[in-house]
């Protein structure tokens, strides 16, 4: 009789690969501070896209201050409708994977992106990247 033995620790699987962009996203911003435009809670969220699929949606997007953000959403109809005109329509919750967008409501500033990962969602802030409870999730995009 022979045995076959099954030799795993080389086999790289999809969500093996996504887990690990998503580490190298949030090692190249773990010591960044907040700054319009290249590293508030939009460019950090696509900081996980660009990771996970190799582009980053955000790179159009040109602002260096919160009044050139806010003219930018304006312009969109507000943080859901920016997202979805680069990423399209938001999906179910249950879709939601590390790595992926989403919005949440943030007391005194309103609609802020953040990246699932781990079960939660991280926000980049002002005072660092912040973990916060998925229950906050208004929308997400799953990539």
């Amino acid at each position: 009789m022979r045995v076959r033995v099954r030799d795993n620790t080389r086999k790289t699987t999809k969500v093996n690969l996504r887990q690990q962009a998503v580490r190298q996203a949030l090692y190249e911003n773990a010591n960044s501070v907040f700054q319009f435009g290249l590293c508030d809670c939009v460019k950090f969220a696509a900081s996980g896209m660009k990771h996970i699929t190799g582009t980053d949606p955000t790179e159009a997007l040109q602002y260096q201050s919160e009044d050139e953000a806010a003219e930018i959403l304006k312009r969109y109809g507000g943080m859901a409708g920016l997202v979805t005109a680069f990423l399209g329509a938001p999906c179910d919750r249950a879709l939601l994977e590390d790595g992926d967008p989403v919005m949440i409501q943030w007391p005194g500033l309103g609609d802020v992106m953040g990246m699932m990962v781990n079960n939660r969602v991280l926000v980049k802030t002002a005072k660092g990247t912040v973990p916060v409870n998925t229950n906050r999730i208004i929308k997400g995009w799953h990539i």
